[in-house]
Protein backbone atom coordinates (compact mmCIF):
# COMPACT_ATOMS: atom_id res chain seq x y z
CA UNK A 1 0.00 0.00 0.00
CA UNK A 2 0.77 3.55 -0.44
CA UNK A 3 -0.05 6.34 2.22
CA UNK A 4 -0.53 9.54 0.98
CA UNK A 5 0.01 12.14 4.06
CA UNK A 6 -1.58 15.87 3.14
CA UNK A 7 -0.84 18.33 3.46
CA UNK A 8 -2.12 22.36 4.33
CA UNK A 9 -1.30 25.20 1.21
CA UNK A 10 0.52 26.86 3.93
CA UNK A 11 2.41 23.71 5.08
CA UNK A 12 3.30 23.22 1.13
CA UNK A 13 4.23 27.39 0.54
CA UNK A 14 6.83 27.02 3.54
CA UNK A 15 8.19 23.88 1.85
CA UNK A 16 8.45 25.51 -1.75
CA UNK A 17 10.27 28.92 -0.15
CA UNK A 18 12.95 26.71 1.86
CA UNK A 19 13.31 25.26 -1.86
CA UNK A 20 13.33 28.44 -3.32
CA UNK A 21 15.68 30.01 -0.66
CA UNK A 22 18.37 27.12 -0.94
CA UNK A 23 18.29 27.46 -5.12
CA UNK A 24 19.16 30.53 -5.18
CA UNK A 25 21.95 30.49 -2.25
CA UNK A 26 23.51 27.90 -4.73
CA UNK A 27 23.34 29.89 -7.68
CA UNK A 28 24.62 33.13 -5.64
CA UNK A 29 27.40 31.00 -4.17
CA UNK A 30 28.45 29.52 -8.06
CA UNK A 31 27.86 33.09 -9.17
CA UNK A 32 30.05 34.84 -6.80
CA UNK A 33 32.84 31.62 -6.19
CA UNK A 34 31.80 31.94 -2.88
CA UNK A 35 32.40 35.13 -2.03
CA UNK A 36 28.86 36.15 -1.34
CA UNK A 37 26.26 34.59 1.11
CA UNK A 38 22.56 34.87 0.62
CA UNK A 39 19.72 35.33 3.25
CA UNK A 40 15.89 35.86 2.60
CA UNK A 41 13.77 37.30 5.39
CA UNK A 42 10.22 35.95 4.88
CA UNK A 43 8.72 37.71 7.68
CA UNK A 44 9.94 40.78 10.21
CA UNK A 45 8.75 38.45 13.49
CA UNK A 46 11.16 36.55 16.31
CA UNK A 47 11.41 33.17 14.74
CA UNK A 48 13.22 34.88 11.41
CA UNK A 49 14.73 37.11 13.34
CA UNK A 50 16.74 34.08 15.04
CA UNK A 51 17.05 32.62 11.50
CA UNK A 52 19.05 35.56 10.31
CA UNK A 53 21.36 36.23 13.51
CA UNK A 54 22.18 32.48 13.13
CA UNK A 55 22.84 33.11 9.27
CA UNK A 56 25.23 36.11 9.95
CA UNK A 57 27.55 33.25 11.31
CA UNK A 58 26.49 29.69 9.58
CA UNK A 59 26.08 31.74 5.57
CA UNK A 60 27.37 35.28 5.76
CA UNK A 61 30.44 34.92 8.38
CA UNK A 62 33.80 34.60 5.93
CA UNK A 63 31.89 35.50 2.99
CA UNK A 64 32.88 39.02 1.21
CA UNK A 65 29.07 40.29 0.81
CA UNK A 66 25.56 39.77 1.74
CA UNK A 67 21.86 39.28 -0.62
CA UNK A 68 19.44 40.51 1.64
CA UNK A 69 16.14 38.97 0.42
CA UNK A 70 13.18 40.80 1.09
CA UNK A 71 10.67 39.76 -2.01
CA UNK A 72 7.17 38.99 -0.32
CA UNK A 73 8.05 39.74 3.10
CA UNK A 74 4.47 40.89 4.71
CA UNK A 75 6.06 42.37 7.80
CA UNK A 76 5.82 42.43 11.54
CA UNK A 77 8.47 44.17 14.21
CA UNK A 78 11.92 43.15 14.38
CA UNK A 79 13.34 45.17 11.06
CA UNK A 80 15.27 47.32 13.84
CA UNK A 81 16.29 44.38 15.56
CA UNK A 82 18.10 43.42 11.80
CA UNK A 83 19.31 46.46 11.56
CA UNK A 84 21.52 46.60 14.24
CA UNK A 85 23.15 43.79 12.74
CA UNK A 86 23.86 44.98 9.32
CA UNK A 87 24.59 48.61 10.31
CA UNK A 88 27.14 47.73 12.94
CA UNK A 89 30.24 49.80 12.34
CA UNK A 90 34.08 48.77 11.68
CA UNK A 91 35.25 51.42 14.82
CA UNK A 92 38.88 49.15 15.61
CA UNK A 93 40.29 46.17 15.05
CA UNK A 94 42.39 43.50 16.94
CA UNK A 95 45.22 41.70 15.64
CA UNK A 96 46.76 38.52 17.32
CA UNK A 97 50.19 37.47 17.77
CA UNK A 98 49.82 35.40 14.51
CA UNK A 99 48.81 38.36 12.50
CA UNK A 100 46.00 37.28 12.27
CA UNK A 101 43.50 40.78 12.68
CA UNK A 102 39.50 41.00 13.74
CA UNK A 103 37.54 41.42 16.69
CA UNK A 104 36.47 39.81 19.52
CA UNK A 105 33.15 38.36 19.46
CA UNK A 106 33.01 38.32 23.60
CA UNK A 107 32.82 42.64 23.40
CA UNK A 108 29.33 42.48 20.87
CA UNK A 109 26.12 42.07 22.31
CA UNK A 110 24.90 40.62 18.97
CA UNK A 111 26.99 39.42 15.65
CA UNK A 112 27.89 41.94 13.25
CA UNK A 113 28.15 41.94 9.36
CA UNK A 114 29.59 45.23 8.24
CA UNK A 115 30.79 44.63 5.05
CA UNK A 116 28.62 45.18 1.55
CA UNK A 117 24.90 44.38 1.37
CA UNK A 118 22.55 44.58 -1.37
CA UNK A 119 18.69 44.68 -0.64
CA UNK A 120 16.32 42.82 -2.62
CA UNK A 121 12.73 43.75 -2.62
CA UNK A 122 9.35 43.88 -4.65
CA UNK A 123 5.39 45.01 -4.88
CA UNK A 124 4.86 42.29 -2.08
CA UNK A 125 7.45 43.64 0.40
CA UNK A 126 4.70 45.38 2.75
CA UNK A 127 5.45 47.51 6.32
CA UNK A 128 7.90 46.41 8.80
CA UNK A 129 9.77 45.12 5.45
CA UNK A 130 9.66 48.25 3.46
CA UNK A 131 10.65 50.26 7.10
CA UNK A 132 14.13 47.85 6.89
CA UNK A 133 14.15 48.76 3.20
CA UNK A 134 13.96 52.29 3.71
CA UNK A 135 16.35 52.79 6.67
CA UNK A 136 19.00 50.94 4.18
CA UNK A 137 18.15 53.69 1.83
CA UNK A 138 18.90 56.64 4.33
CA UNK A 139 21.11 55.73 5.85
CA UNK A 140 23.55 54.62 3.16
CA UNK A 141 24.12 50.99 3.91
CA UNK A 142 23.87 49.36 0.92
CA UNK A 143 21.74 49.22 -2.51
CA UNK A 144 18.02 48.34 -3.34
CA UNK A 145 17.73 46.18 -6.06
CA UNK A 146 13.88 45.03 -7.51
CA UNK A 147 10.48 47.14 -8.00
CA UNK A 148 9.19 49.90 -5.44
CA UNK A 149 7.27 48.19 -2.21
CA UNK A 150 4.07 48.04 -2.11
CA UNK A 151 3.58 51.60 0.45
CA UNK A 152 1.82 49.68 3.43
CA UNK A 153 3.23 50.74 6.28
CA UNK A 154 1.48 52.17 9.54
CA UNK A 155 1.44 50.35 12.89
CA UNK A 156 -2.11 49.29 14.17
CA UNK A 157 -3.60 46.92 16.99
CA UNK A 158 -6.99 44.73 17.15
CA UNK A 159 -10.17 46.27 18.61
CA UNK A 160 -12.64 43.54 19.17
CA UNK A 161 -16.08 44.08 16.91
CA UNK A 162 -18.88 42.66 19.83
CA UNK A 163 -18.75 38.70 18.65
CA UNK A 164 -18.19 39.19 15.37
CA UNK A 165 -14.40 39.44 15.29
CA UNK A 166 -11.34 41.62 15.59
CA UNK A 167 -10.79 44.62 13.42
CA UNK A 168 -7.25 46.09 12.89
CA UNK A 169 -7.51 49.86 13.72
CA UNK A 170 -4.46 52.06 13.01
CA UNK A 171 -2.55 53.98 15.71
CA UNK A 172 1.03 55.02 14.18
CA UNK A 173 1.95 56.21 10.75
CA UNK A 174 5.74 55.96 10.03
CA UNK A 175 7.82 58.93 8.57
CA UNK A 176 11.12 58.87 6.95
CA UNK A 177 13.31 62.00 7.95
CA UNK A 178 12.33 64.56 5.53
CA UNK A 179 9.33 64.46 6.28
CA UNK A 180 7.60 61.92 3.71
CA UNK A 181 4.60 59.21 4.60
CA UNK A 182 5.62 56.05 4.59
CA UNK A 183 2.06 54.83 3.55
CA UNK A 184 1.33 54.49 -0.11
CA UNK A 185 5.30 55.47 -0.57
CA UNK A 186 6.64 52.35 -0.80
CA UNK A 187 11.01 52.12 -1.05
CA UNK A 188 12.39 53.15 -4.24
CA UNK A 189 15.21 50.96 -5.54
CA UNK A 190 18.31 51.99 -6.94
CA UNK A 191 18.07 49.78 -9.56
CA UNK A 192 14.82 48.62 -10.79
CA UNK A 193 14.78 45.41 -12.33
CA UNK A 194 11.58 43.94 -13.68
CA UNK A 195 9.96 40.07 -13.06
CA UNK A 196 8.36 38.38 -15.83
CA UNK A 197 6.34 34.87 -16.51
CA UNK A 198 8.45 33.85 -18.65
CA UNK A 199 11.55 34.88 -16.54
CA UNK A 200 9.61 32.43 -13.94
CA UNK A 201 9.18 29.46 -16.59
CA UNK A 202 12.50 29.84 -17.42
CA UNK A 203 14.36 30.10 -14.02
CA UNK A 204 15.72 33.49 -15.01
CA UNK A 205 16.11 35.41 -12.42
CA UNK A 206 17.33 39.24 -13.06
CA UNK A 207 16.75 40.73 -10.01
CA UNK A 208 19.31 38.41 -7.82
CA UNK A 209 21.78 38.38 -10.64
CA UNK A 210 21.70 42.33 -10.38
CA UNK A 211 22.19 42.44 -6.53
CA UNK A 212 25.46 40.10 -7.14
CA UNK A 213 26.69 41.94 -9.67
CA UNK A 214 26.10 45.01 -7.59
CA UNK A 215 28.14 43.21 -5.27
CA UNK A 216 31.14 41.67 -7.00
CA UNK A 217 31.69 45.25 -8.48
CA UNK A 218 31.93 46.81 -4.79
CA UNK A 219 34.19 43.84 -3.64
CA UNK A 220 36.90 44.37 -6.90
CA UNK A 221 36.57 48.71 -5.68
CA UNK A 222 37.38 47.44 -1.97
CA UNK A 223 40.26 44.91 -2.91
CA UNK A 224 41.83 48.31 -5.22
CA UNK A 225 41.83 50.53 -2.07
Amino acid sequence: PVYVKGSSYDEIRLLAGAERERARRRKVHEASAGRIGYVAVRQMDMENYNKFEEEIFSEAWGKDALVIDLRGNFGGFTGDRLLSIVCGSDHSYAKSPNGISGYLFSYWTKPIFSKPICVIVDEKTQSNGEIFAHAIKTLGRGKIVGRETAGEVIATYDRKILDYGMLREPFWGWFLPDGTDMETCGAKPDVEVDFTPEDAAKGIDRRLDAAVEILGKEIRERAGR
